[in-house]
């Protein structure tokens, strides 16, 4: 029984490390496996569409979403190819990217901020 919490407990942290909750009630969902950004109904949890499309801007492989900026745009860590990449917070049009330097041995590392505190590393392949 101690198995199925932990596993459950760890599906719940995965989703809170790559889910925004805006304050329009609409939950936005990083998909790694196909480079977009999701959005659904925060009420109803119905799909609302791919805010950010396969692979727009750049995208490959995010790991992690923050709102914010004097524009309120969405950030997200793009770990394919070592890059934060930037969106238009009101229609999901790629606005900028930047990108992560590495150490040494290959990791890069990021730490965004909103209400959470959040912090990702990645290793590039």
């Amino acid at each position: 029984m101690m198995g199925i919490h932990k596993t459950l407990l760890s599906a719940v942290l995965i989703l809170l490390v790559s889910a925004y909750y805006s304050y329009t009630e609409e939950l936005y969902v990083v998909n790694s496996d196909t480079s977009e950004v999701l959005r659904y109904d925060g009420t109803t949890g119905a799909f609302i569409d791919a805010f950010v499309t396969p692979g727009s801007g750049g995208l490959d492989n995010p790991n992690s979403l923050v709102f914010g900026g004097p524009n309120v745009n969405l950030f997200v860590n793009s770990s394919g190819n070592n890059a934060v990449l930037q969106y238009n917070g009101l229609s999901g049009a790629p606005v900028d990217q930047f990108v992560i330097p590495q150490d040494q041995a290959g990791f890069s590392f990021l730490a965004a901020s909103s209400l959470a505190r959040t912090a990702t590393s990645t290793r590039a392949a």
